[in-house]
């Protein structure tokens, strides 16, 4: 299901824009969580080859998720954009603007909000998983809102 097009019920919804800066939340519940795997890892009876492997997998996977937590690869989406035509716009850390629809799949919960992109041109998926202190500039309340009005 696509959610792009503003509600057909004459309502006028205003534009939204998000600016998203690092979240320090997420990366410190990724940190902890990814420290509990080394933890719970030592003390099993493996073969160290196995173990070394597996804490390097734990110390890559740590790398990779903070990097997209803390928005600092080239595709993390830093801003985030709905127009009154019913279009969004992301941009990402490489300053790339794209066209995208909103996917259903999202999620919302007052502390946290999942939203699934799909880039219009190739058809690419955009997940961003946007937590209240990576707002950087914008209102999550009218972001909320606008999801609500659009059947999310």
């Amino acid at each position: 299901m696509i959610l792009a097009s503003p509600p057909s019920s004459g309502a006028s919804l205003r534009a939204v824009e998000l600016r998203l800066g690092p979240s320090w939340h997420q990366a410190g519940i990724l940190l902890v969580m990814h420290v509990g795997a080394l933890v719970f890892l030592a003390p099993l009876a493996l073969p160290l080859a196995l173990k070394g492997t597996l804490s390097l997998l734990v110390v890559i996977s740590l790398v990779h998720t903070l990097a997209h937590a803390l928005r600092r690869r080239p595709g993390s989406l830093v801003r985030l954009a709905w127009s009154e035509q019913g279009e969004w716009e992301l941009e990402d850390q490489a300053g790339r603007r794209l066209k995208a629809d909103l996917r259903g799949a999202s999620y919302l919960h007052p502390r946290l909000l999942v939203l699934n992109f799909r880039e219009r041109d190739n058809g690419r998926s955009h997940p961003v998983v946007i937590t209240p202190d990576a707002v950087f500039q914008g209102n999550l309340g009218q972001l909320r809102v606008l999801l609500r009005l659009l059947g999310r």
